[in-house]
């Protein structure tokens, strides 16, 4: 049985439920299919899907500006197929490290550590 199949089956069983046919098939995904097995949630959608809704509410009440908005769009992405970052994550993307510091200061690991709250929750 794999996550994409076990979907599948749940798309034939509760088609009004699943939205998304896991499409990108991340592993993250069976993090959705567990809290759906489970009723923590009641649609069973892919994990990006979940992780997207939660950052554009995070995110719409924060007043960052465009570069930290692009900048937290790269960390939402590695948090879709990671689950989480941290700050040891960013020294293997240079680029982001550097432009979190230079956006953030020291409220940078404040913020991953909210990401990763709000997010992954």
């Amino acid at each position: 049985m794999t996550p994409e199949r076990l979907w599948d089956a749940y798309a034939q069983l509760e088609t009004d439920k699943v939205r998304g046919a896991g499409v990108q098939k991340l592993l993250t995904d069976i993090i959705s299919l567990v809290r759906f097995a489970m009723g923590e949630t009641e649609v069973l959608e892919p994990y990006s899907v979940s992780v997207e809704e939660k950052f554009q509410q995070w995110v719409g009440g924060k007043g960052f500006s465009s570069q930290q908005v692009m900048w937290l769009e790269k960390i939402k992405e590695y948090i879709i197929t990671s689950v989480r970052i941290e700050a040891e994550d960013l020294q293997e993307m240079p680029q982001e490290a550097f432009q979190g510091n230079q956006l953030f200061g020291n409220d940078l690991i404040g913020i991953l550590d909210e990401l990763n709250e709000v997010l992954a929750a």
